[in-house]
């Protein structure tokens, strides 16, 4: 095989090794178009060799990329070689991601052209995505677990100081039930991180919508304000992370330390285009006008806390997003926006005669 291979003409083996190989060997004349393509751009693009030639190298990335892979091009031409990576589109609309490497040459008629050899990285950059997506999650499980312990705390050494007052407002029998009921939350939480950390961190779930804000309701450790679920989130179900729980959680939680006199919280779904909308209302105090720029950062202030924090980043998990369009002095009004091919209607479970 060889001695065949030596006995081939120089054109027949470079034409032999480009062939065979897996990454895409290109060339681009001055004006930014393809004047040569090896086969291997049939698998990345869906095109054929001869379907590349005349092309504008800008016509093969996603737009947001054009200007970059331009300025690249230029820094090329000037003699800077270093690795760039890009995404591609092929034939179906797939986006690939690939790393392209080049360098200039010249002919013997002294007319420039650029050289260069792509290779697609998607699936190692979907891993790389996949270890960041990892990584984040953690960190917010973590947040989620201290925040949810210290709220359970808070109850009990609230409780215990009706205890230690001569006029209670509440009987001992009372006291010790809402202190048992935060008890027993904190080892429930912990066994919710082992699952989650067992489970692997990274699938979605389907959950009923419904569901969720019933288990925020009774995780909270409270009596009063009235919560109205409405029918259509009972039948709605959302691909979301596991923590999605801690959303309702959450929105409760700062409804009742921060609401004022509340005396009603209502979560309604409804369809808006292809999306779904997921309404928390609640009649307490409501939010200035001057918090909400900065409602879903990183803060302790008394209108919004480090829950609000948390809804939003595990809500941007599974590509949700969130606002808040509620009116100071007339209640919250958070609006959940869950995008399409992320919600559908709730899946009977069989009826066992």
């Amino acid at each position: 095989m060889e001695a065949d291979f030596n006995r081939n003409g120089d054109g027949q083996r470079y034409r032999i090794l480009l062939e065979a190989l897996n990454h895409v060997v290109f060339v681009i004349d001055d004006a930014g178009k393809f004047v040569y393509m090896s086969p291997g751009c049939f698998e990345i693009l869906g095109l054929l060799p001869e379907e590349m030639i005349g092309r504008a190298m800008t016509s093969v990335v996603v737009p947001e990329d054009t200007d970059r892979l331009r300025s690249k091009c230029e820094e090329v031409k000037n003699g800077k070689s270093f690795p760039s990576d890009y995404r591609v589109v092929d034939t179906k609309g797939a986006i690939h991601h690939v790393r392209a490497v080049s360098r200039p040459f010249t002919d013997t008629d002294g007319k420039m052209y650029v050289l260069g050899i792509i290779g697609d990285i998607s699936t190692w950059r979907g891993a790389e995505d996949a270890l960041v997506v990892a990584q984040k999650k953690l960190e917010i499980l973590s947040s989620v677990t201290r925040h949810d312990i210290n709220n359970q705390l808070t109850v009990v050494f609230g409780y215990l100081s009706f205890l230690e007052e001569e006029d209670s407002p509440l009987p001992p029998r009372e006291i010790a039930l809402r202190i048992r009921g935060a008890a027993t939350t904190i080892p429930r939480i912990n066994r919710f991180t082992k699952d989650y950390q067992d489970l692997g961190i990274i699938a979605p779930v389907w959950q009923n919508v419904g569901d969720l804000m019933a288990r925020a309701r009774q995780e909270v450790h409270v009596q009063g304000p009235d919560i109205a679920i409405g029918p259509e989130c009972t039948t709605t179900e959302i691909l979301a992370d596991p923590m999605a729980g801690k959303v309702f959680y959450n929105l409760l939680d700062n409804s009742l330390r921060h609401g004022g006199k509340l005396t009603s919280v209502k979560l309604s779904c409804h369809r808006d285009g292809d999306a779904l909308k997921i309404v928390y209302e609640d009649d307490g105090t409501g939010i200035p006008s001057s918090a909400r720029p900065t409602l879903f950062q990183r803060s302790k202030g008394k209108s919004h806390g480090y829950g609000l924090f948390l809804i939003r980043e595990i809500l941007v998990i599974t590509g949700f997003s969130i606002m808040e369009n509620g009116e100071e002095g007339r209640g919250v009004r958070f609006e959940i926006t869950v995008p399409p091919g992320s919600f559908r209607d709730a899946v009977k479970k069989p009826v066992h005669v």
